[in-house]
C-alpha cells in the first residue's frame, strides 16, 4: 500500500528532512504537499540519489514510486536523523515594508509562513538568495506604489516580488509553476516575478 502525504511527512520528519513546525515547536504534519514538503522530498532525493542497484533518483521534489521505495529502504536500515540545518534563504526580516519607517514600523502584518517557505524553495532550488523588491507594504506605501491594487496581497503578507541574480524571469516563473501548479499567483515582469499564496490560480505576463 502506497504512503499517503501524512505518512511520508512523518518519515521525512523523523529523518530530519521535513522541518515545518507549528508555533508550539511540533512538526506540522498536515497532509498538505506544499513547498516545505517538496523541499524535504528534494533534499532526501539529493542525499540518496544513487541507489544500491545503480539507479538514480530524479531530485525533482515530487513524490513517486522510486522515491517511496528509497525512503522505505532507508527506514529499514535505521538511518540516523540528519543533523544538518537547512540553509535559510529568506526570513521574516526580508519582508520588511520598504516605506523606510515613514508610515509604519516595517511590519504592518506578519508575512505568511507559506510565502516564506515558497521563497526558501526558490533559494534552495537555484542555490542563490532571492533579492526582494517588495514584500510587506503598509497601506500608505501600497497606495504610493505605481500600479498596486488597493487589495494587494502585499498588505497582508501573502505576496513577494523578487529576482535571483543570474536567473531569468522565465526560469523563475517556470519553477514557480512546479510549486503552485493549480493555485497561487504568479506574475512575470522584466525584472523578475511576483508570487503570492492565494488559494485560486492567477497568472499574468507584464514583460
Amino acid at each position: 500500500m502506497s504512503m499517503d502525504v501524512i505518512a511520508y511527512q512523518c518519515h521525512l520528519g523523523g529523518l530530519g528532512y521535513y522541518q515545518l513546525r507549528r508555533k508550539d515547536g511540533t512538526l506540522a504534519i498536515d497532509g498538505i504537499p506544499g513547498p516545505s514538503t517538496q523541499w524535504a522530498i528534494r533534499k532526501f532525493q539529493v542525499e540518496h540519489q544513487k541507489r544500491p542497484d545503480g539507479s538514480l533518483l530524479d531530485p525533482d521534489g515530487c513524490w513517486g514510486p522510486a522515491t517511496e521505495a528509497a525512503l522505505r529502504q532507508v527506514i529499514g536500515t535505521n538511518e540516523p536523523p540528519q543533523v544538518t540545518t537547512p540553509r535559510v534563504w529568506a526570513s521574516r526580516e526580508d519582508f520588511r515594508c520598504k516605506c523606510g519607517g515613514r508610515y509604519c514600523n516595517g511590519f504592518p502584518a506578519e508575512p505568511h509562513q507559506k510565502t516564506i517557505d515558497l521563497l526558501n524553495a526558490f533559494g534552495e532550488h537555484f542555490g542563490k538568495k532571492p533579492v526582494i523588491h517588495s514584500g510587506l507594504r503598509c497601506a500608505q506605501h501600497n497606495a504610493n506604489t505605481p500600479g498596486a491594487s488597493p487589495n494587494s496581497k502585499h498588505k497582508s503578507g501573502m505576496a513577494v516580488d523578487f529576482h535571483i541574480d543570474g536567473i531569468s524571469p522565465e526560469k523563475l516563473r517556470d519553477y514557480g509553476e512546479t510549486l503552485m501548479p493549480d493555485w497561487g499567483g504568479l506574475g512575470i515582469y522584466p525584472w523578475g516575478i511576483h508570487m503570492d499564496d492565494r488559494q485560486v490560480k492567477g497568472r499574468w505576463d507584464l514583460r
